[in-house]
């Protein structure tokens, strides 16, 4: 799936095309960006980690869009309890 490759490149700039995405997708789109979301972060805390924290930049974009689709984005991380876990 394109989103899945997106999110694997684990930067912001990956995360801003998915935000934009996110911020004008419909209901069945949405569905299927989270579910890649879930996916891509659902497996070791400190990329979710790493994400959540470039969302928090990405709140404060001047771009209308972006920081709407960071806000939607980061609510999706924020709920992902990936297992593994640093000890």
């Amino acid at each position: 799936m394109t989103t899945e490759a997106v999110l694997r490149r684990m930067d912001g700039a990956g995360l801003t095309v998915v935000a934009s995405a996110m911020a004008v997708a419909d209901a069945n789109h949405s569905d299927w960006i989270r579910t890649a979301i879930v996916d891509v972060f659902g497996i070791f805390s400190e990329d979710r980690d790493e994400a959540v924290r470039l969302c928090e930049e990405m709140l404060r974009d001047t771009d209308d869009r972006v920081a709407l689709g960071a806000r939607q984005l980061h609510g999706i991380l924020a709920e992902i309890d990936p297992v593994p876990r640093p000890a």
